[in-house]
């Protein structure tokens, strides 16, 4: 009996899932999140994720930081002066195709699993034929792909534009829980409030501590939403009732003077595809089905923007609706390219142009675009095309991502990167891949693209600390958001927003509570990144302790589904854990410094105008004295 109480205390009780840092973040301050857990929990759960799972990836083939750059500019299809700042080298700014100083709310609806599978027009089953009938009445893509399988991989496409990688999704990762960028923090610093309501437990995938890290002021869930649904499953509340909250939200927010970006996500069509009867008529049997769910996603969906169409705030709204993944992947080879990627998605209201897109076109594409319908001319390191330009550079291109696999799909080309093998490359036809002789330029601007990421990652440059385009009234502090987001959005709620968007919105400086910055690059001596069959085997054992770890990752809530996460070097771990303590060991890699120790520099290749600015302590890079930074900090 007491292992068994022992257990069940370890794993916080017997709740649909275990206990985890996600659980204890209540404020929009990462310094206040990283206290509230015990303090021998916090080191312990540090201690085991450093076992698991390291933060510096290895691609797919060697490729310099130069090059690998080169490569996402490419696909933007910018010129060199449209990238100013070598410190956050994909930083570019958004030339808006909506109207200049209109600022429309954004309510982006991300759908669980509701895949093109379930529509017609996209080559489907006649399922989801309410949203459907949204085609002629939006911006509508025909052809844009998923960046994964799961619901953190779509959130990080969707969110932060950030691009798939062998690694877990960004959400998890603990580099990215404090200053990473996301469409909340370009929009807060234009004096948005910014709102994430989800109809289950926002600790799952840890999006709740992601969020209110990351430029979101308030997180509703489902201990919010519960009390008042009509319907309820394990997962969470039934699609109709999270968009009631949706609904009652903007209704609120979305006609005041300050504008909101609010984001939904689903779970109805999720496990155990349960669903409030008579809503919907059943397309299979039994009901709880797949398709079933989906028709009754489509449905509720549908009714939440017909009521909005009726609705106070829709002429001054951004509607878009989007898949986080297809509802299953199916195929033989290395990535299911074919069958498991291609998702609806659309934008509409009042500011947004129908047409429709035929191009291809990624997830990763939709934050940027989003952004120049509304207007909003915005500086974001975010390497997806805005579709709504009309003529975007190149045949368009998708990333998509299978477990260690890789697809970069370029027209109907495709190239397939697997660990350990040559890349392979394929053309769609008759929705089937046939084999052709690989095109070495697109090979390598697949291994280049896939790089990228991971220098990004590494060197902290994927950054939110971007000046912003406006600042917002009383002298720059938007007033605080309404008591509106339930029981435990009151100590998430500060006036303006947390500290680290002060200097965002043009207010004056104030310091960044638990925050430093380490910008490190001389760690690699200069080489270009090693794939694990051609390292060096004196490299898993380089001074400071670094060691390679080969893990997998398993998703809370998807039994006997795993990611496999890539060789990984953890710089001096141990050392930092007990050096760190509690604060910013939330996820333990990094101790009281949120990226100290695992950043990877990419050596003389960055002389010319890429080398990273310094550290803003006053200390070089790893500790080095300032005289030996690239520049001054």
């Amino acid at each position: 009996a007491v292992p068994l109480l022992v257990g069940i205390g370890a794993r916080g009780g017997l709740d649909h899932r275990p206990l985890s840092p996600g659980r204890a973040a209540v404020s929009v301050d990462p310094l206040v999140n990283d206290l509230v857990p015990n303090s021998t929990y916090a080191i312990a759960h540090a201690a085991w994720n450093l076992l698991r799972e390291g933060e510096v990836r290895v691609p797919y083939a060697p490729v310099p930081f130069a090059a690998a750059l080169a490569a996402v500019r490419a696909d933007l299809g910018l010129p060199p002066a449209a990238f100013p700042d070598p410190g956050v080298p994909t930083l570019h700014a958004i030339e808006p195709t909506g109207p200049a100083g209109l600022r429309p709310n954004l309510v982006v609806l991300l759908e669980e699993s509701l895949g093109a599978r379930y529509f017609a027009s996209l080559g489907g089953q006649p399922v989801a034929t309410r949203l459907e009938a949204w085609r002629d009445r939006s911006l509508w893509f025909d052809n844009l792909y998923a960046s994964g399988t799961r619901s953190a991989r779509g959130i990080e496409a969707v969110v932060t534009g950030f691009p798939p990688t062998r690694a877990s999704s960004v959400i998890k990762l603990a580099g990215a829980q404090q200053g990473f960028f996301t469409i909340a923090r370009a929009l807060k610093a234009e004096g948005y409030a910014t709102v994430f309501v989800y109809g289950g437990d926002s600790a799952f995938d840890n999006m709740r501590r992601f969020f209110l890290n990351n430029g979101f002021d308030a997180v509703i869930d489902l201990a919010d939403l519960a009390p008042s649904a009509g319907f309820q499953t394990t997962w969470g509340v039934a699609d109709e009732d999270l968009f009631h909250r949706v609904h009652a939200e903007m209704l609120a927010r979305g006609t005041g003077d300050r504008p909101v970006f609010l984001l939904a996500f689903t779970t109805s069509n999720h496990t155990p595809f349960a669903f409030p009867a008579g809503r919907v008529e059943p397309v299979e049997a039994p009901v709880a089905s797949p398709a079933n769910a989906a028709r009754y996603a489509d449905w509720a969906a549908a009714d939440y923007l017909e009521r909005a169409a009726a609705g106070p705030y829709w002429d001054r709204t951004v509607f878009m609706l989007v898949a986080d993944h297809d509802a299953r992947s199916d195929g033989d080879t290395a990535v299911p390219v074919v069958d498991g990627y291609h998702i609806p998605a659309f934008l509409t209201g009042g500011p947004v142009r129908p047409r429709t897109v035929t191009r291809i076109a990624s997830q990763i594409d939709l934050l940027p675009t989003a952004l120049s319908v509304m207007g909003i001319a915005a500086r974001v390191p975010a390497t997806g095309l805005d579709l709504s330009r009309p003529a975007p550079p190149g045949p368009g291109h998708a990333i998509m991502q299978f477990h260690d696999n890789q697809a970069y799909r370029r027209g109907d080309d495709v190239v397939m990167l697997v660990p350990g093998r040559p890349a392979q490359q394929y053309r769609i036809h008759a929705d089937a891949l046939l084999p052709v002789a690989a095109d070495p330029a697109l090979v390598h601007q697949a291994q280049a693209v896939a790089a990228w990421p991971l220098f990004a990652y590494r060197d902290g440059s994927y950054r939110a600390d971007v000046a912003p385009t406006r600042v917002a009234a009383s002298a720059g502090r938007p007033p605080a958001l309404p008591d509106q987001a339930g029981p435990r959005a009151a100590g998430q709620q500060r006036d303006g927003g947390d500290q680290a968007e002060h200097a965002e919105r043009g207010a004056a400086p104030v310091r960044r509570a638990g925050v430093h910055r380490h910008r490190r690059e001389h760690a690699l001596g200069g080489r270009e990144v090693q794939p694990p069959e051609h390292r060096p085997e004196h490299d898993a054992a380089r001074p400071g302790g670094e060691r390679e770890h080969r893990v997998r990752e398993h998703e809370d809530g998807h039994p006997g589904q795993q990611d496999r996460v890539a060789a990984d070097a953890v710089g001096g771990a141990a050392g930092r854990v007990g050096a760190g303590g509690v604060g910013g060991a939330h996820h333990g890699e990094h101790g009281g410094h949120p990226r100290s120790g695992h950043a990877r520099g990419v050596g003389p290749q960055q002389q010319e105008g890429l080398r990273r600015p310094c550290r803003r302590n006053g200390r070089g890079h790893a500790g080095e004295p300032p005289e030996r930074c690239a520049e001054p900090a």
